[in-house]
């Protein structure tokens, strides 16, 4: 990822209780990502803001405040989904008992990667890549979003202001959008 990219803000959120994972992580993506290491989750979800790129989860971390996430998570804006990777056990376990730790997290985490330990650095950093790059996506759909809403208000301000009657109807006849110039003459 280049410097410039750091600086926007956007953030891969690290939530590992434990000290080498802290480090481990840190160590392969810090150079990589603009990282953000919270204790718990609940500092997690006070830190959840437009900026935040990608969460990474350890299955440890799911002991603390879930709800707290799922609330921060839940007010997210419509076009935006918080890709997680959720960094599980698998300790002689089986892949069910992997969805068992998935099931752990609140239901407004929609985007959810679940990756076994131990796995390899090349695993995790492809993982992160592509959950990155879908959040870029997401945050190319906001910025279009934003710029159709201010082309939809200069057309409205246009179109209030014009000194001529106008409505542009469907194919069935039906009025779509007029000024208030037109309705005064046509009802």
């Amino acid at each position: 990822m280049k410097a410039e990219d750091k600086t926007e803000a956007k953030t891969l959120s690290v939530v590992a209780p434990f000290k080498g994972d802290v480090q481990s992580l840190t160590t392969l993506f810090g150079e990589r990502y603009a990282l953000q290491v919270h204790p718990n989750l609940s500092c997690l979800a006070a830190a959840l803001g437009a900026g935040t790129g990608v969460i990474m989860l350890t299955e440890e971390a799911l002991l603390g405040d879930v709800e707290a996430l799922g609330r921060a998570l839940s007010e997210q804006p419509s076009w935006s989904d918080i890709p997680i990777i959720l960094l599980a056990s698998n300790n002689g376990r089986s892949g069910r008992d992997t969805e068992i730790a998935r099931r752990r997290l609140p239901q407004s985490a929609g985007y959810v990667i679940v990756l076994e330990r131990p796995l390899s650095s090349a695993s995790l950093l492809s993982a992160i890549a592509a959950a990155w790059g879908s959040r870029e996506r997401q945050f190319e759909m906001r910025d279009r979003l934003s710029e159709l809403a201010e082309e939809r208000e200069r057309l409205r301000i246009l179109l209030e202001n014009v000194p001529v009657g106008i409505c542009f109807m469907d194919a069935d006849g039906r009025s779509v959008i007029s000024n208030p110039l037109y309705r005064r003459y046509v009802p």
